[in-house]
C-alpha cells in the first residue's frame, strides 16, 4: 500500500483534474459531456470559480480535496463534496466525484477518500451517484453504509447513508 495524505486543492491542480475527469467521462465513470469541448470549458469555470472563492475565504457549498502520494509528492486523485438536495428534495452533503488515478488504484486512496468524507460529514445525509461503470464505488460505499435510494434509466444507482 502506498501512503497518501490529503490537501485542499489549488489552482495548480487544475490540469490534472481536468485529463483525469475526461479519462473518467472516456471510461464512462463521469458524465459525457466532459468530453465536449463546451462541457469541458463550462466544467473548468466552475472548478476555478470554487476554488477563486475558497482562496480569498468566501463561503462555498463546495470542498475539493487532492490526494497526494506522499512518497513523491504526485497528485494520485481527488474529492469533490458539495451541498445538494437528494432524490426526495431533502438537503444533503453530496459526494460528486471520487477519482484515483489509474496506476493508484487498489492502494487504499480511495477508501481514504471516502472515510474523510464520512468522517467529515457523518451527521449529515451523504449522498452519492455510481454511474454502472463504477461499481467499484459503488460496492466501496455500500460497504460503508450507503444504501441504493434509486436507479435512473440509465442505471446509475443513487446512494445515501443517513447521520450517525
Amino acid at each position: 500500500m502506498s501512503t497518501f495524505y490529503v490537501r485542499n486543492m489549488t489552482l495548480k491542480d487544475i490540469p490534472f483534474f481536468i485529463t483525469q475527469c475526461e479519462e473518467s467521462a472516456r471510461d464512462r465513470h463521469l458524465h459525457s459531456d466532459l468530453l465536449t469541448a463546451r462541457g469541458s470549458k463550462s466544467f473548468e469555470k466552475d472548478v476555478r470559480e470554487v476554488l477563486r472563492l475558497h482562496a480569498v475565504g468566501q463561503p462555498s457549498a463546495h470542498f475539493l480535496v487532492v490526494l497526494v502520494r506522499a512518497s513523491d509528492e504526485r497528485p494520485a486523485g481527488f474529492m469533490w463534496v458539495r451541498s445538494a438536495e437528494d432524490l426526495t428534495g431533502t438537503r444533503c452533503i453530496e459526494i460528486f466525484v471520487v477519482h484515483v488515478a489509474k496506476p493508484m488504484r487498489g492502494k487504499g486512496g480511495g477508501q481514504l477518500l471516502i472515510s474523510l468524507a464520512i468522517e467529515g460529514y457523518g451527521q449529515h445525509r451523504i449522498t452519492a451517484r455510481c454511474y454502472p461503470a463504477s461499481a467499484l464505488m459503488n460496492r466501496m460505499l455500500r460497504q460503508r453504509g450507503f444504501e441504493v435510494m434509486g436507479t435512473s434509466e440509465r442505471g446509475a444507482h443513487y446512494l445515501c447513508r443517513l447521520p450517525s
